[in-house]
């Protein structure tokens, strides 16, 4: 919607519902940007800049324009006003017009102008470089904010199912700490609380072929020795002796890669190895 406002009258937008509402002020041309306005200005400029006879002449030409109108007129009637009277503010308005013809050109009005909007725009765009400035400053910090929260949490998942996402196969793993798999088991409970139906719980599925193999491997990282075993996951099978290779050959052959990510990441996200630092 556009309302139209004059020039000073008082008023306040505000909304009609809950909903956002932006409300924008535009302001029409004025008496700065007028002829009128200009003429005036510019012989202001012109009396406080000229010196010599141009000076004398705008200085008299600023006088005529101050001299009071004789009094006879507006007051009786226009053709009761005797003819000197009316010859004689003929002749100054006369000399007046010729005055400004001769002072005020084209070029004068355009180069005023020209002033006049430089000196806006310049103004208005110092005005939005600040604006600018500051959003973008406060983005930034946001932005730098909204990292740090999010590094400082993925860096303290290292358990659960957002860690296990991040699980890859230069990823170092470790046994989990009694802490961190209560974490997980809080999780869990209150994701289960949350959902309408009863979620199954979930345990490490293995496939019966290598189930050996696996076990072998997660019993090598959750063992007590000290210090705590850490591996990377794409040399799990290396935590095996080489008689334990010889006897579960047949098993460790079917263990890919791609076995033991899917391996690390369900160990993750039910809690029983950790992401390591």
């Amino acid at each position: 919607d556009v309302l139209y406002m004059p020039r000073g009258f008082v008023h306040e937008a505000r909304a009609v519902s809950d909903e956002m509402s932006f409300h924008v002020t535009v302001a029409l041309a004025t008496q700065d940007w007028t002829l009128g306005g200009l003429i005036s200005a510019e012989l202001v400029q012109q009396n406080s800049a000229n010196h010599g006879s141009s000076a004398r002449s705008s200085h008299n030409l600023a006088k005529s324009l101050r001299k009071a109108v004789p009094r006879c007129f507006g007051r009786d009637d226009i053709h009761r006003i005797p003819t000197v009277e009316k010859e004689a503010l003929t002749n100054e308005i006369n000399d007046i017009l010729e005055t400004l013809k001769e002072q005020l050109t084209i070029q004068r009005i355009s180069s005023s102008l020209q002033c006049k909007y430089e000196s806006h725009n310049n103004r208005a765009f110092q005005i939005r470089s600040q604006v600018i400035h500051s959003m973008n400053d406060q983005q930034q910090t946001q932005t730098h904010q909204q990292t740090q929260t999010q590094t400082q949490h993925k860096n303290h998942q290292v358990v659960g199912r957002d860690a296990a996402q991040t699980v890859g196969m230069d990823t170092i793993v470790r046994a989990a700490t009694a802490p961190e798999k209560e974490r997980v088991t809080l999780f869990e409970s209150q994701r289960s609380d949350q959902s309408i139906t009863p979620l199954p719980k979930r345990g490490l599925q293995v496939r019966e072929d290598i189930a050996d193999a696996i076990i072998r491997i997660l019993t090598k990282l959750k063992s007590e020795s000290k210090p705590q075993t850490t591996c990377r996951v794409g040399d799990l099978k290396s935590l095996l002796s080489n008689v334990e290779q010889h006897e579960l050959r047949s098993s460790l052959d079917l263990v890919c890669d791609l076995t033991l990510l899917s391996f690390a990441r369900q160990c993750v996200q039910l809690g029983a190895l950790a992401i390591d630092g």
